[in-house]
């Protein structure tokens, strides 16, 4: 399995909104959405954080704002 990001909002300390494709090995591929973190500095992908803990509320609604301010939140 692969994820491709097509899409992605982060705040400044690196969490990161994305809309994605997941290529599957044993089927089609689909499209949805992930939280992930990014290091500072590299900017390189953090997937081994596991699941990303969202601080709080405000920080959550910020993110899926700006992604439909941006027209690929739907």
């Amino acid at each position: 399995m692969r994820v491709e990001s097509l899409n992605e909002v982060k705040t400044e300390d690196g969490l990161c909104f994305q809309y994605c494709k997941w290529h599957w090995d044993d089927r089609e591929p689909t499209y949805g959405y992930r939280f992930i973190w990014r290091k500072s500095g590299s900017g390189k992908l953090l997937p081994t954080r596991g699941q990303a803990y969202i601080p709080d509320g405000a920080t959550m609604l910020d993110l899926i704002s700006r992604a439909v301010r941006e027209g690929w939140f739907q």
